[in-house]
């Protein structure tokens, strides 16, 4: 799977940002609490926590500058096919939609997490109960939480990883 690119909309601090991955590599930088941080924490939970999850786990995502839902819409390539996923976390209305950009075919709601769960190497997208205890090591390599930026995930002991 590859990262093409995502928009996030009312995430934190940002109330619009587009960003394009390289091929290669992508590196993030700016000042301090210029929403680096926040910006992988959207496309993490997009990828991994379903829409319609609730709790501190969404609310972490909630801006409190600019009006309206949080919403991840992310470009990836899977499976011989570029996916356009875009997820409005709205609690338990949330929204999800996913759609095959070769086929044209798209899928909504939990038929949607369901496929995105699949396209990303898992058997299920987490719900608000597992956040805390599953989503961080979920593609440990792209997650950086504020302030624990020098622990490697990767280094912690095979039972905290879901697989």
């Amino acid at each position: 799977m590859r990262l093409i690119s995502c928009e996030l909309q009312n995430i934190k601090m940002h109330e619009c940002i587009n960003l394009e991955f390289s091929n290669k590599i992508t590196i993030i930088s700016g000042e301090n609490e210029s929403g680096k941080s926040s910006i992988i924490e959207a496309i993490h939970k997009g990828l991994f926590l379903k829409a319609s999850s609730s709790g501190s786990a969404v609310e972490s995502l909630q801006s409190r500058l600019h009006f309206g839902k949080p919403t991840v819409k992310i470009i990836f390539e899977a499976k011989g096919d570029n996916w356009t996923l875009v997820k409005t976390f709205t609690g338990s209305s949330g929204q999800t939609l996913l759609k095959s950009e070769n086929k044209g075919s798209q899928v909504t709601g939990p038929a949607a997490e369901d496929l995105l769960a699949e396209l990303t190497g898992f058997t299920e997208t987490l719900g608000s109960r597992q956040a805390s205890s599953k989503l961080p090591s979920r593609w440990a390599h792209i997650w950086i939480r504020r302030g624990l930026s020098g622990r490697n995930p990767l280094l912690a002991s095979k039972d905290s990883y879901d697989i």
